[in-house]
C-alpha cells in the first residue's frame, strides 16, 4: 500500500499525458515537450529547495517573490553590460540574502516559518514592484536568454541544470551537512543531538533553498 501511495502521482500523470495526446495530436510534439519541459523545470527546481526546508520542519511561502526579486536583479545587472557570470552571481546573491533573512528572523525571533515567510512574500514582491516600477526588464541579450530557452545537446539547459541539482541533492543524503539535517529534523527543530544549532540547521535550510 505504501508502495502504491509513492507511485501514485507518476500513475497520475503518465494517465493525463495518455488524455493529452487523445485530446490534441500537438501535445507529443517536440515543440510542445520542450516547452513543457523548460516551464516545469523553474517549478522543479524550487521543489528541490523546498524539500530541504521541509526536511527541518519549516515551511517557505516566499520562493516565488524570492525568484522574482533576484531574477529581476540578475537581469538588470545583464543589462547593464555585467558579464553573464557577474550577473548570474548578483541574482543568486540577492537570494540567499533573502533566504539568510527568513532564516535569521525564523530562528532568532522564534516566529513561526508559516508567518516569516508570508510576511516577505510580500515584502519581496513589494521591492521587486519598486525595483521594476511594474515594468519587464526589455532588450535581453540571446545570450543571456539561453540560460531559459536554450538547448544543449537537443535538450532543454534547464534541464541539464534540474538534473545537477537533483544529483547533487541526492549524493548528499549519504553524508556532510545534508546529513546532519536529517538527524536535526530527526531528534526535532533544536538540532543539538545532531551536532547542530538551530540556527545552522533552520538558517542553512532556507538560504540553500533560496538559491535554487
Amino acid at each position: 500500500m505504501n508502495r502504491l501511495q509513492r507511485l501514485l502521482p507518476f500513475v497520475t500523470l503518465i494517465l493525463l499525458a495518455i488524455a493529452l495526446t487523445i485530446a490534441t495530436p500537438h501535445f507529443l510534439t517536440a515543440l510542445n515537450l520542450a516547452s513543457v519541459a523548460r516551464q516545469t523545470a523553474v517549478i522543479n527546481l524550487l521543489a528541490l529547495g523546498m524539500t530541504l526546508v521541509i526536511i527541518t520542519g519549516g515551511i517557505d511561502l516566499s520562493v516565488g517573490s524570492m525568484l522574482a526579486l533576484a531574477g529581476l536583479f540578475g537581469s538588470a545587472a545583464f543589462k547593464s553590460n555585467h558579464s553573464i557570470v557577474e550577473s548570474v552571481a548578483i541574482g543568486m546573491s540577492v537570494g540567499l540574502l533573502c533566504g539568510l533573512l527568513n532564516g535569521v528572523m525564523i530562528t532568532q525571533l522564534r516566529i513561526s516559518p508559516f508567518i516569516v515567510t508570508l510576511g516577505t512574500l510580500e515584502a519581496y514582491r513589494g521591492l521587486a514592484l519598486v525595483k521594476s516600477k511594474g515594468l519587464p526588464v526589455h532588450d535581453i541579450p540571446d545570450s543571456f536568454s539561453f540560460l531559459g530557452d536554450g538547448n544543449l545537446l537537443g535538450i532543454p539547459f534547464s534541464l541539464w541544470v534540474l538534473a545537477g541539482c537533483a544529483v547533487g541533492l541526492d549524493s548528499s543524503r549519504s553524508g556532510g551537512w545534508l546529513k546532519s539535517a536529517y538527524l536535526a529534523a530527526g531528534f526535532g527543530c533544536s538540532g543539538g543531538a545532531a551536532g547542530l544549532t538551530n540556527f545552522a540547521s533552520s538558517t542553512g535550510t532556507f538560504c540553500l533553498s533560496s538559491l535554487s
